[in-house]
Protein backbone atom coordinates (compact mmCIF):
# COMPACT_ATOMS: atom_id res chain seq x y z
CA UNK A 1 0.00 0.00 0.00
CA UNK A 2 1.24 3.33 -0.89
CA UNK A 3 0.30 6.62 0.49
CA UNK A 4 1.57 8.76 -2.38
CA UNK A 5 0.28 9.30 -5.85
CA UNK A 6 3.74 9.70 -7.35
CA UNK A 7 6.42 7.24 -7.51
CA UNK A 8 9.26 8.14 -5.14
CA UNK A 9 12.60 9.19 -6.64
CA UNK A 10 15.85 8.34 -5.07
CA UNK A 11 17.31 11.44 -3.51
CA UNK A 12 20.94 11.95 -4.53
CA UNK A 13 23.59 12.13 -1.87
CA UNK A 14 24.95 15.38 -3.33
CA UNK A 15 23.00 18.04 -5.03
CA UNK A 16 24.01 19.49 -8.40
CA UNK A 17 25.29 22.64 -6.73
CA UNK A 18 27.39 20.53 -4.35
CA UNK A 19 28.71 18.41 -7.24
CA UNK A 20 29.78 21.55 -9.13
CA UNK A 21 31.61 22.86 -6.07
CA UNK A 22 33.12 19.46 -5.41
CA UNK A 23 34.49 19.17 -8.97
CA UNK A 24 35.76 22.74 -8.86
CA UNK A 25 37.58 22.05 -5.59
CA UNK A 26 39.08 18.82 -6.95
CA UNK A 27 40.32 20.61 -10.08
CA UNK A 28 41.59 23.54 -8.04
CA UNK A 29 43.39 21.14 -5.66
CA UNK A 30 45.00 19.25 -8.56
CA UNK A 31 46.07 22.55 -10.16
CA UNK A 32 47.50 23.71 -6.82
CA UNK A 33 49.47 20.48 -6.47
CA UNK A 34 50.83 20.81 -10.02
CA UNK A 35 51.65 24.47 -9.34
CA UNK A 36 53.51 23.53 -6.15
CA UNK A 37 55.44 20.81 -8.02
CA UNK A 38 56.22 23.27 -10.83
CA UNK A 39 57.46 25.87 -8.33
CA UNK A 40 59.56 23.27 -6.51
CA UNK A 41 61.20 22.18 -9.78
CA UNK A 42 61.73 25.82 -10.79
CA UNK A 43 63.32 26.62 -7.40
CA UNK A 44 65.57 23.56 -7.71
CA UNK A 45 66.67 24.62 -11.20
CA UNK A 46 67.32 28.19 -10.04
CA UNK A 47 69.33 26.93 -7.06
CA UNK A 48 71.43 24.59 -9.19
CA UNK A 49 72.02 27.37 -11.75
CA UNK A 50 72.87 29.70 -8.90
CA UNK A 51 75.43 27.25 -7.58
CA UNK A 52 76.93 26.83 -11.06
CA UNK A 53 77.07 30.59 -11.53
CA UNK A 54 78.64 31.01 -8.07
CA UNK A 55 81.29 28.42 -8.98
CA UNK A 56 81.99 30.24 -12.25
CA UNK A 57 82.17 33.55 -10.37
CA UNK A 58 84.64 32.07 -7.89
CA UNK A 59 86.78 30.72 -10.76
CA UNK A 60 86.76 34.11 -12.49
CA UNK A 61 87.63 35.84 -9.22
CA UNK A 62 90.57 33.47 -8.70
CA UNK A 63 91.69 34.08 -12.29
CA UNK A 64 91.49 37.85 -11.72
CA UNK A 65 93.53 37.54 -8.51
CA UNK A 66 96.08 35.38 -10.34
CA UNK A 67 96.34 37.97 -13.13
CA UNK A 68 96.75 40.73 -10.55
CA UNK A 69 99.60 38.79 -8.90
CA UNK A 70 101.21 38.16 -12.29
CA UNK A 71 100.85 41.87 -13.08
CA UNK A 72 102.55 42.80 -9.80
CA UNK A 73 105.38 40.36 -10.50
CA UNK A 74 105.70 41.67 -14.06
CA UNK A 75 105.80 45.27 -12.82
CA UNK A 76 108.50 44.38 -10.30
CA UNK A 77 110.50 42.63 -13.02
CA UNK A 78 110.01 45.62 -15.32
CA UNK A 79 111.22 48.00 -12.63
CA UNK A 80 114.23 45.79 -11.96
CA UNK A 81 114.97 45.62 -15.68
CA UNK A 82 114.70 49.39 -16.03
CA UNK A 83 116.98 49.82 -13.03
CA UNK A 84 119.55 47.45 -14.56
CA UNK A 85 119.19 49.21 -17.91
CA UNK A 86 119.77 52.60 -16.29
CA UNK A 87 122.77 51.31 -14.36
CA UNK A 88 124.16 49.78 -17.55
CA UNK A 89 123.65 53.06 -19.40
CA UNK A 90 125.47 54.94 -16.63
CA UNK A 91 128.22 52.31 -16.62
CA UNK A 92 128.50 52.47 -20.40
CA UNK A 93 128.76 56.25 -20.30
CA UNK A 94 131.35 56.06 -17.52
CA UNK A 95 133.40 53.50 -19.42
CA UNK A 96 133.27 55.58 -22.59
CA UNK A 97 134.44 58.59 -20.59
CA UNK A 98 137.22 56.46 -19.08
CA UNK A 99 138.35 55.18 -22.47
CA UNK A 100 138.31 58.73 -23.82
CA UNK A 101 140.75 59.64 -21.01
CA UNK A 102 143.27 57.00 -22.08
CA UNK A 103 146.12 58.82 -23.87
CA UNK A 104 147.92 57.58 -26.96
CA UNK A 105 150.82 55.32 -26.10
CA UNK A 106 149.10 53.82 -23.02
CA UNK A 107 147.73 50.34 -23.63
CA UNK A 108 145.10 48.90 -21.30
CA UNK A 109 145.27 45.18 -20.58
CA UNK A 110 142.33 44.94 -18.18
CA UNK A 111 139.76 47.16 -16.52
CA UNK A 112 137.86 46.04 -13.43
CA UNK A 113 134.98 48.25 -12.38
CA UNK A 114 133.04 47.79 -9.16
CA UNK A 115 130.62 50.12 -7.36
CA UNK A 116 133.36 52.10 -5.63
CA UNK A 117 136.54 50.71 -7.22
CA UNK A 118 138.27 50.99 -10.59
CA UNK A 119 141.31 48.78 -11.18
CA UNK A 120 143.26 49.36 -14.40
CA UNK A 121 146.18 47.27 -15.66
CA UNK A 122 148.20 48.19 -18.69
CA UNK A 123 151.48 49.22 -20.32
CA UNK A 124 152.91 52.75 -20.63
CA UNK A 125 156.14 53.98 -22.29
CA UNK A 126 157.22 56.10 -19.28
CA UNK A 127 156.03 56.84 -15.78
CA UNK A 128 155.85 60.57 -16.55
CA UNK A 129 153.76 59.98 -19.66
CA UNK A 130 151.25 58.02 -17.54
CA UNK A 131 151.28 60.47 -14.61
CA UNK A 132 150.77 63.56 -16.75
CA UNK A 133 148.22 62.27 -19.23
CA UNK A 134 146.27 59.61 -17.36
CA UNK A 135 146.85 59.72 -13.60
CA UNK A 136 145.98 63.40 -13.25
CA UNK A 137 142.45 63.00 -14.69
CA UNK A 138 141.94 59.86 -12.57
CA UNK A 139 142.92 61.74 -9.39
CA UNK A 140 140.43 64.48 -10.26
CA UNK A 141 137.63 61.92 -10.50
CA UNK A 142 138.46 59.51 -7.66
CA UNK A 143 139.04 60.24 -3.98
CA UNK A 144 141.96 57.79 -3.74
CA UNK A 145 144.20 56.95 -6.69
CA UNK A 146 147.27 54.70 -6.30
CA UNK A 147 149.47 53.49 -9.14
CA UNK A 148 152.23 50.89 -9.03
CA UNK A 149 154.76 50.53 -11.85
CA UNK A 150 156.81 47.47 -12.86
CA UNK A 151 159.56 47.93 -15.47
CA UNK A 152 159.62 45.55 -18.41
CA UNK A 153 162.82 44.32 -20.11
CA UNK A 154 162.11 46.57 -23.14
CA UNK A 155 162.11 49.73 -20.98
CA UNK A 156 158.33 50.20 -20.86
CA UNK A 157 156.34 49.91 -17.64
CA UNK A 158 153.50 47.69 -16.57
CA UNK A 159 151.16 49.58 -14.28
CA UNK A 160 148.36 48.75 -11.88
CA UNK A 161 146.18 51.71 -10.97
CA UNK A 162 143.65 51.30 -8.15
CA UNK A 163 141.17 54.14 -7.86
CA UNK A 164 138.49 54.39 -5.18
CA UNK A 165 135.50 56.67 -4.92
CA UNK A 166 133.71 57.46 -1.66
CA UNK A 167 129.95 57.14 -1.12
CA UNK A 168 129.18 60.89 -1.30
CA UNK A 169 130.91 61.17 -4.67
CA UNK A 170 128.96 58.14 -5.89
CA UNK A 171 125.65 59.76 -4.89
CA UNK A 172 126.64 62.98 -6.64
CA UNK A 173 127.54 61.08 -9.83
CA UNK A 174 124.28 59.16 -9.90
CA UNK A 175 122.29 62.34 -9.19
CA UNK A 176 123.94 64.11 -12.12
CA UNK A 177 123.09 61.30 -14.54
Amino acid sequence: MSYSFIKPKIKPLFSIFTKIWLWAMIILSILSIFWAIFLGVKIYIVNSNSQDLQAQYDEKLKAIDSIKEQTKITLIKRDMTLDIYNKNAILNKSLMNLFNLVPDGVTLNSVYLDNELLKIKGVTPTKDHFKLLFEAPLKSIFAVSNTTFYQLPNGWYNFVSINKIDATQMENLTDEN
